[in-house]
């Protein structure tokens, strides 16, 4: 098989499963042959929180699809069930009024994506630079995370987005300033930090992150809860991002834009570069980790965008062999989508055993 027609798709082999599980019409059938641009778009319909999913599916010719947007996730976010012996691994959904499984991590994501008035269409487990957006979900609340929900009902929100509106994260940063209290693992606070950084201000001067009380520690445990989370250690998640127009993290009720996160990680790099005061911190290690993690996708990102800097496969699989996948062979497939120096249609991967 082509190795730019194939991938480890969980969702759809999931719906497969299903479906041949039950004697009724199947979910859908194959999809067109060989050539054809045709893909599966879901319609997620509307909801609020607590509603079930439901969704359908339809095949659409690429060319011919309406504007969507592409969801980037981890099947299986294991760290964020770890947290609550209570959480289920699988959740229900309907899909074309079929009941089916899916993981808890992709059911929050589709919760927090969906309309409470319209139906979002979600390219989910194949990714095209096409989309209009990619949505890179991290994961959803854990037990210990602070994502300043009280703060959120007093301005009439159910989420928390950061966009490149400097007048609107300048009130979710006020309503930060004005909270005397946190919780272990501060998303909230996390966030209100890389926007912080992301303006420039160097960490050494920001006394949220680099003092040694009251809501550094906090602020630090809940950047950490953001890096732990599965969607950093996966291969495939790479390309979803790389080749991405544009791309905005979800954590729980709260977003931002990539950029933003890129932003950050830069300024902080600076930093670093221009003065030796933060080796007296705690943060260091690990707004180190976030920022080199970042940079990684973020080169690779600003490189397939650049006529004159051909991105090859060799040094693609020397920087990211640590990284997860399912299937071993998917090392090298994953990687595919961001080759440019010679055309993935070259490279053979076989699955077969």
């Amino acid at each position: 098989m082509s190795s730019n027609k194939r991938k480890s798709q969980p969702f759809s082999v999931s719906l497969q499963r299903r479906a041949r599980s039950r004697k009724e019409i199947p979910l859908y059938g194959s999809l067109a042959g060989q050539g054809s641009t045709n893909f599966r778009l879901m319609r997620l319909n509307p909801g609020i929180l607590g509603q079930a999913v439901s969704c359908t599916l339809e095949e659409l010719a690429l060319q011919n699809a309406p504007p969507y947007k592409a969801l980037s996730y981890a099947w299986d976010n294991a760290i964020s069930r770890s947290s609550s012996n209570s959480s289920p691994s699988t959740m229900m959904i309907s899909c074309n009024n079929v009941p089916i499984t899916v993981s808890t991590n992709l059911y929050a994501a589709l919760q927090r994506l969906r309309s409470k008035d319209k139906v979002v269409n979600l390219w989910v487990d194949a990714v095209y630079e096409q989309a209009e957006e990619v949505a890179i979900w991290l994961g959803s609340k854990r037990d210990d995370d602070d994502l300043a929900e009280d703060p959120m009902l007093s301005l009439g929100l159910t989420s928390l987005d950061w966009t490149e509106n400097e007048e609107t994260n300048r009130l979710f940063w006020l309503e930060f300033l004005r909270r005397t209290n946190c919780q272990r693992q501060y998303i909230f606070g996390a966030f209100c930090v890389f926007w912080l950084l992301s303006l420039g201000i160097p960490a050494s001067v920001a006394p949220h992150i680099s003092s040694p009380v009251g809501q550094s520690s906090c602020i630090l445990n809940g950047i950490q809860a953001i890096m732990e989370q599965a969607w950093w250690q996966r291969t495939w998640v790479l390309q979803e991002t790389v080749v991405a127009a544009k791309a905005t993290c979800y954590y729980a009720t709260l977003s931002c834009p990539w950029t933003m996160i890129t932003k950050a990680a830069a300024s902080y790099m600076t930093g670093q570069l221009s003065t030796n005061i933060d080796s007296a911190y705690g943060y260091v290690a690990l707004l180190s980790q976030f920022a080199r993690q970042v940079r990684d996708i973020e080169i690779i990102r600003q490189d397939w965008r650049n006529p004159s800097r051909l991105v090859s496969l060799l040094p693609l699989l020397r920087q990211f062999r640590i990284r997860n996948v399912t299937d071993p062979r998917d090392k090298v497939y994953a990687l595919l989508g961001m080759v440019q120096a010679c055309k993935p249609s070259r490279v053979r991967v076989m699955y077969v055993y």
